[in-house]
């Protein structure tokens, strides 16, 4: 984690569930305090559609196009692992969360 995650949660009720454009899946692991439910998940997208995708690793994921959706949910099956990404209106993945490990 580096210092600028620790010192923006320094109240310890604040916990963080999506990383700002992690640069592989060891950095977005440093940045969260935990997956995310399916309950926050919801609360999180709202009525927003939730486009699914699913890519062959992490460099496939960061190379892909977001334009069309906000909201992805998104499986690398080299990681296995199963995201919630946040593209703020950009066309790459700007937050993400981990939903689950597959």
């Amino acid at each position: 984690m580096n210092a600028n995650n620790t010192a923006s949660r320094k109240n310890k009720e604040q916990i963080c569930l999506m990383a700002r454009k992690p640069c592989d899946l060891k950095d977005l692991k440093d940045q969260i305090d935990g997956k995310i439910t399916s309950t926050k998940a919801a609360e999180l997208t709202g009525r927003h559609k939730v486009l699914t995708a699913e890519f062959k690793d992490w460099e496939d994921y960061v190379a892909a196009d977001f334009s069309a959706s906000q909201w992805w949910k998104v499986t690398l099956k080299k990681e296995r692992v199963e995201l919630l990404v946040n593209t703020e209106g950009y066309d790459y993945p700007r937050y993400a969360g981990i939903l689950q490990n597959i």
